[in-house]
């Protein structure tokens, strides 16, 4: 059998890691041919690609917009900003998509998501993506960025924007009893926008905001915003808990919380999309509440806090969670584990002779249609104030 990949340049670091990752996965079970999201622009191109394939696997961040084989099942990965929009981006894409193809989500909290959307007779199912990071060599990468040595590290990683709730981890980190445990945030300001309620404040007013928190904390923040890839990642292995307070609409993975128990460290995080399904609450770390409002979501800091302190507390705990952390990783979110659940999908898929079924549900529909007339989504959350709290309630 012969394996399609469609992939493209990814902006996210995590999305550039995975397609690396996922492609050099596939191509040691399968044979397989790559092409670029931009050649499938080409009609000439998509018959060829597809007439020399069995199946495509669809990896590209951006939707599917290319008129291809209807009778080679596509597996298409849902990526979480393809659905900002409330899922309009399926509507309007319908006529890319066959009955035989498979819609993989990350977790169940997207795919819940859709369902709600969508009455389909494509094939669901959940694909989550994977690390490859293992236990990293502990060499002295705390003196090197002139962090204590004797003093545990509460560690967040990533972009550094306002549907990250970074606002929400220092305050979570200032209501943290413990007075040893030191606060290190990792990562740089992002100028990428995500879509909707969670980030509509500039880049440059968020940083301000965040420098001003970081500058008159009475406990220590650093801020890491150059650090490489393998420094980030011994700092990672060196480091007490992770913390993770998204609100992200785009959160219906969390794969920072995935290289963190790769390695071993617990995860505390918001019951929020995806990290529901990573991090197994009081096994692997905790899970602390948010709260849904009409326009955005907010977390519990408060019982962050207390889960940060009861870890601190316990270090005993603590390693058995780290045991149960790589465990669960190693099973559920490895490279073998991909490769099984994609073989697993590819077995199950057959050519189907009835016609496509992908229609919003009759509550949505008026909502897409108004939307299409409208030709922008932009404001889609705006005009419809239920929309959200009813499609984003289950992430929670």
């Amino acid at each position: 059998m012969k394996i399609g990949i469609v992939k493209r340049a990814e902006s996210y670091w995590s999305l550039q890691e995975f397609t690396k990752q996922a492609i050099s996965a596939l191509g040691e079970k399968y044979n397989i041919s790559i092409a670029d999201h931009s050649e499938m622009q080409s009609a000439d191109f998509v018959d060829r690609f597809y007439s020399k394939v069995d199946i495509v696997i669809h990896i590209s961040s951006k939707m599917i917009d290319y008129h291809r084989h209807p009778l080679k099942p596509t597996i298409f990965l849902a990526h979480a900003w393809m659905d900002q929009a409330a899922g309009f981006g399926y509507f309007l894409k319908k006529e890319c998509f066959s009955s035989s193809d498979a819609f993989c989500f990350t977790s169940s909290s997207a795919a819940a998501k859709f369902r709600d959307a969508f009455n389909t007779n494509i094939q669901i199912a959940k694909l989550p993506y994977f690390s490859t990071i293992s236990m990293q060599n502990s060499y002295n990468v705390k003196s090197k960025y002139g962090l204590p040595l004797d003093r545990p590290i509460l560690l967040y990683f990533g972009r550094l924007c306002s549907e990250k709730n970074i606002e929400g981890l220092i305050d979570i980190y200032k209501q943290v009893k413990n007075q040893q445990a030191i606060l290190v945030i990792a990562g740089a300001f992002s100028p990428i926008k995500t879509f909707g309620y969670c980030g509509k404040e500039t880049i440059t007013h968020y940083e301000k905001k965040i420098r001003k928190l970081i500058k008159v904390s009475i406990k220590p923040v650093f801020l890491l915003e150059s650090i490489s890839r393998t420094d980030l990642m011994s700092l990672l292995a060196q480091s007490y808990l992770s913390l993770n307070p998204t609100i992200c609409l785009e959160e219906d993975f969390g794969l920072s919380a995935v290289e963190s128990m790769a390695v071993g460290v617990p995860v505390v995080a918001s019951r929020w999309g995806g990290l529901k399904d990573i991090v197994r609450h009081g096994k692997t770390g905790y899970l602390f509440d948010v709260d849904l409002g009409s326009s955005r979501a907010a977390t519990n800091n408060e019982a962050a806090a207390k889960y940060i302190d009861h870890l601190l507390s316990l270090p005993a705990l603590r390693a058995h969670m780290s045991a149960n952390s790589r465990i669960r990783a190693k099973r559920y979110f490895s490279k073998t584990a991909f490769v099984r659940t994609v073989s697993q999908l590819i077995s199950k898929l057959g050519l189907k002779e009835e016609p496509l079924i992908l229609e919003p549900k009759p509550w949505i529909k008026p909502i897409y249609e108004k939307t299409r007339v409208e030709k922008s989504a932009d404001t889609i959350y705006d005009n419809n104030p239920n929309l959200f709290t009813r499609l984003y309630g289950h992430y929670l």
